[in-house]
């Protein structure tokens, strides 16, 4: 009668909502009508979170694992009826499953950019599952897809993923949400994300990294760096806290092997040098003097681990427009950057800083600088190219207010 339709949907103050047996019946033989369901359920959840979803025609055990598969990735419970569990009756009974498995919470929403991938990743799954019927394998995959799906791990991948650091993102139960390429490439571990079990039997002696995590987590502290011994061989582990909530913490790593690197002169988010005695410096022609503008805006209103992204994606472009060995990188504190210029061709240094200009403002990303030849005095001239970054910034600050 033409009231069966969206706007009755959302009009009317409904308690349950029933999925009818045709959209049921071919979960299991049908990857459309299996991916149509887990959609249509999270969609139902998130818009009317207060009602309970009933899933009736339920008569094969493939179905009903299916439907425990989605309850995974969904995180709704859902009702159920059909001639798997029981015949009908007068009294009409509804099962419920409990989630199995289900400790690896999403921290985000979905990245618009991985729905076809993620669409791709379900499908194989589907595939395998309905080949072989193993249960457990699928539940731990499609708990894997459920933590890569969230934004803020796609957001960390595509910073982190190529850095020559390992990086590894963990949950207070020990699950690895994210650890990059380096860092499976150096722990011989294939997958991006596996439930703490799973990595422990991979390698055992990473143990000794979860009960340094609870250390850091009772201590109070937001971030810590020390060396660690894992296996034979020493690391320096910087962990910083990153809070999901009042009484969850996921915690970031970033490791590196002792013998890289020179501890007392290097930043491990950027790659650059750090603050150091400029005097030593006396082929040095110019100098230029970089600030990021609204840092502090973000790390306020946003969070710290944004701020820290776009430190590092500042930095990254930096070492690729500068990439010439004429061209010291520093990282000077916080934000600030310097480039020690050994080059004496002004017009490329120019040039370089209108490049760097262009490709992050493509980015939304803004900075300010200030440029300035090296005097007798190296840290004079560092004192000049910072007022004129400066003065800049203050320019720029009026001209996006206007």
């Amino acid at each position: 009668a033409q009231f069966s339709n969206i706007s009755r949907l959302n009009s009317l103050n409904v308690k349950y909502i029933k999925i009818d047996r045709e959209l049921v019946s071919a979960i299991d033989t049908d990857f459309l009508s299996f991916s149509f369901l887990l959609t249509t359920c999270q969609l139902l959840s998130s818009e009317r979170p207060e009602c309970h979803i009933i899933i009736e025609g339920i008569e094969t055990a493939k179905q009903h694992l299916l439907l425990s598969l989605i309850e995974n990735y969904t995180g709704v419970t859902l009702f159920r009826q059909g001639y798997y569990y029981a015949y009908p009756k007068t009294d009409i009974k509804l099962k419920t499953i409990k989630h199995i498995n289900n400790n690896i919470d999403d921290i985000g929403l979905k990245g618009i950019d991985y729905n076809i991938e993620s669409i791709i990743s379900i499908k194989k799954l589907y595939q395998k599952f309905t080949a072989d019927d193993n249960f457990n394998a699928a539940l731990s995959e499609i708990n894997s897809l459920k933590i890569l799906s969230s934004k803020a791990v796609i957001d960390l991948c595509k910073t982190l993923e190529k850095t020559p650091y390992m990086v590894i993102l963990k949950n207070e139960s020990g699950d690895i949400i994210y650890n990059n390429q380096c860092s499976r490439d150096s722990f011989g571990i294939s997958a991006i994300s596996l439930l703490r079990d799973e990595w422990l039997k991979y390698r055992p002696e990473l143990k000794i990294c979860l009960t340094n995590d609870r250390e850091f987590i009772l201590s109070g502290q937001q971030s810590s760096t020390r060396l660690e011994i894992i296996g034979n061989m020493e690391f320096l582990v910087n962990r910083y806290l990153i809070k999901k909530n009042d009484t969850e913490a996921d915690i970031l790593s970033i490791v590196v092997l002792k013998e890289n690197v020179h501890l007392e002169n290097y930043d491990v988010l950027t790659g650059f040098c750090l603050r150091q005695d400029y005097l030593r410096y006396n082929d040095i022609e110019f100098v230029v003097f970089l600030d990021l503008d609204g840092l502090k805006h973000i790390n306020d209103n946003v969070s710290y681990e944004k701020g820290d992204e776009l430190i590092y994606s500042f930095a990254q472009s930096i070492k690729t427009v500068f990439s010439s060995e004429d061209y010291i990188c520093i990282r000077h504190g916080g934000d600030e950057f310097i480039i020690l210029c050994k080059s004496k061709d002004l017009d490329t240094i120019e040039s370089n800083l209108t490049l760097l200009t262009n490709v992050n403002i493509a980015n939304e990303v803004y900075f300010s600088y200030g440029l300035a030849i090296n005097s007798d005095n190296i840290l004079d001239s560092i004192s000049i190219s910072s007022r004129r970054m400066k003065e800049q910034k203050i320019k720029n600050k009026r001209h996006r207010l206007n």
